[in-house]
């Protein structure tokens, strides 16, 4: 127990100046000797606790072992408390804290704990101290855990952070690429639209070439001699020439002049030549 009492607080700490503005309020509230209305801070830093004469307080009978060794622990905590004192003087950044602290101080420190501390011999008074100690000294504790875990909390929020940017620029890439895909998939639907117009036309062309090259042959004499083949009298031959009068006479939608005219020439070379027979 002796060896939690000699651990130091840390320095820059809330507590700290709420352990030193509750000595002073102690100090100042009890009627202490030797200690002025001005300049409270700086006798407390000279002096003692365990060394302070309390007012209205009794001569206490020999101590037992025990309370000897309160007493060289309170002794200890006094010194703690002297540089608790000085480090928060040494912080500017603080003051503000400080002002708060001796606010509570002042709430806690009613005109009943007052006049209940004075009601109290130097033993009772050295165990309040030494409670009241403790209670700071888990506080701060508490208070260290929960500034740890902030520091956590703010590097995990950190890390996700980072990893958020990392996501949203992987995902701004991803989309630059996708736009890049789409637009040569636009560019080659175009083009495949346009071959595909381009074949229609051709493929027109071709057909109607076909076409023109079929008739022209077809005008031939021995193109034309197809039209006539199986025909073996004159009878058939004018059957035959009736059929494809109908079919090529220029009045009808497929009709061609210069074919009708190649098939007048050879019916007429066939008519005679059955007329001689």
């Amino acid at each position: 127990m002796q060896e939690n009492f000699k651990t130091n607080y840390f320095a820059n700490s809330n507590v700290e100046n709420y352990a030193k503005s509750v000595a002073v309020k102690i100090a100042k509230a009890s009627g202490v000797k030797g200690f002025e209305s001005e300049g409270l801070e700086d006798n407390l830093k000279k002096k003692n606790i365990a060394q302070i004469n309390w007012a209205n307080s009794k001569p206490l009978k020999e101590e037992t072992k025990q309370e000897e060794l309160d007493k060289k622990v309170i002794l200890d905590n006094s010194s703690n408390l002297e540089d608790y004192s000085q480090a928060a003087s040494n912080n500017s950044s603080l003051k503000e804290d400080v002002k708060l602290v001796e606010d509570d101080a002042n709430t806690i420190m009613t005109a009943d704990k007052h006049k209940e501390f004075q009601q109290l011999n130097e033993k009772e008074q050295k165990k309040w101290l030494f409670k009241e100690h403790m209670r700071l000294q888990e506080l701060d504790k508490t208070l260290e855990d929960e500034r740890n875990l902030i520091d956590i909390q703010k590097h995990m929020l950190a890390r996700q952070q980072n990893k958020n940017m990392i996501l949203k620029q992987q995902l701004e890439n991803q989309k630059s690429l996708y736009d890049q895909k789409w637009q040569m998939l636009e560019k080659q639907n175009r083009q495949l639209t346009i071959d595909k117009e381009r074949f229609e036309r051709e493929k027109l062309v071709y057909k109607d070439r076909v076409y023109r090259e079929a008739r022209k042959n077809a005008a031939n004499s021995d193109g034309v001699k197809i039209f006539f083949k199986g025909v073996h009298d004159q009878d058939t031959l004018k059957k035959r020439y009736k059929s494809l009068a109908k079919i090529y006479h220029p009045d009808n939608m497929s009709g061609d002049k210069d074919i009708l005219l190649a098939i007048n020439t050879e019916y007429e070379r066939l008519l005679r030549f059955y007329l001689d027979v």
